[in-house]
């Protein structure tokens, strides 16, 4: 036997176990979900959610940057209206395992109500969504199936929200009727789900084209189309009051000076990103690292316009 029929032999074989457990337990669940079950969990510190082994465990498995990007991210959102974060970081800063996390803590901070559906209104059992979307339906089930489905194995969601196995395209939690969704934009148009947040991974490489029924100046940016799209769908779902409660999250490595994320981050620096109810991060590899990585004594810095080394007694 193949190694390669050995790999996908092994794979069914977890598959279907995770399907008989969950068959199992009528469900999966082991313990009631109620309003003081709630009052335990609802105001869990995020060091805690992210540390401590019944959530997600992850001590010693993240960057200093992701950590603080977290912290701040989700302080930020305590302390006023954020519905865009924007994160250009270089390949290899832990992109992707930052997006698991935060589509696991949004899906967390949702299901903090007992009927998430009659709290923002909608339709009783209708399903409530948080969207991975990326340019190809490979890679957002890549990030989803890899590294999400890890952070629904967590003691938490197994003993309260046990996961769905038999869906290969979202992870499905029946009893709160939410999920995490793996598409692409054409998916986003042609599903029904209330979407409540969003993560756009790699938006800086979805399609950008010139339209010839526009003006030469203007070009599709499927970035920017995408984002609006979804954030035209949480509006007309979850506004309340002026305000919504979920956020859209742009990740994406560096690729024109004007790509969209870039955009993004100048009008952030141009008008505040207050103003815009933004958030944003931009960093280098080395940076994103920090030092357990890079020896943070051996560097120089370089004059971007002429692309020289800056001495010591050059620096301002």
């Amino acid at each position: 036997m193949s190694k390669k029929k050995q790999y996908k032999d092994s794979l069914a074989d977890e598959a279907q176990r995770w399907i008989n457990d969950y068959d199992n337990q009528e469900g999966g669940t082991l313990f009631d979900w109620n309003k003081q079950t709630i009052e335990q969990f609802k105001d869990v510190p995020l060091d805690t959610l992210l540390m401590d082994d019944y959530f997600l465990g992850l001590k010693g498995n993240l960057y200093d940057s992701v950590y603080n990007d977290l912290i701040d991210l989700w302080s930020e959102r305590s302390k006023r209206t954020v519905n865009l974060a924007v994160f250009l970081e270089a390949i290899g800063a832990g992109k992707s395992f930052k997006a698991s996390v935060i589509l696991w803590l949004l899906w967390y901070e949702m299901s903090m109500h007992q009927n998430p559906q009659k709290h923002f209104g909608l339709t009783n059992n209708s399903m409530i969504a948080i969207m991975l979307l990326s340019r190809t339906e490979t890679q957002s089930r890549r990030v989803v199936f890899t590294y999400c489905w890890e952070r629904f194995q967590s003691g938490f969601n197994k003993d309260y929200f046990p996961a769905n196995p038999r869906y290969a395209r979202e992870i499905r939690i029946d009893r709160n009727h939410t999920c995490v969704y793996a598409g692409t934009s054409s998916a986003l148009s042609a599903l029904g789900y209330n979407v409540y947040s969003a993560v756009i991974d790699e938006a800086n490489f979805l399609e950008v084209t010139e339209d010839s029924n526009k003006s030469e100046e203007e070009v599709y940016d499927a970035g920017e189309e995408m984002y609006n799209a979804v954030m035209n769908r949480m509006t007309s779902r979850f506004m309340k009051r002026g305000k919504i409660p979920g956020i859209i999250v742009l990740i994406s490595s560096p690729r024109y000076p004007d790509s969209f994320l870039e955009r993004k981050v100048k009008e952030a620096k141009a008008i505040g990103p207050e103003k815009l109810n933004m958030f944003w991060r931009m960093r280098s590899l080395w940076e994103a690292k920090g030092p357990k990585y890079f020896n943070m004594d051996e560097y120089f810095e370089v004059d971007i316009d002429t692309l020289e080394i800056i001495k010591d007694n050059q620096k301002s």
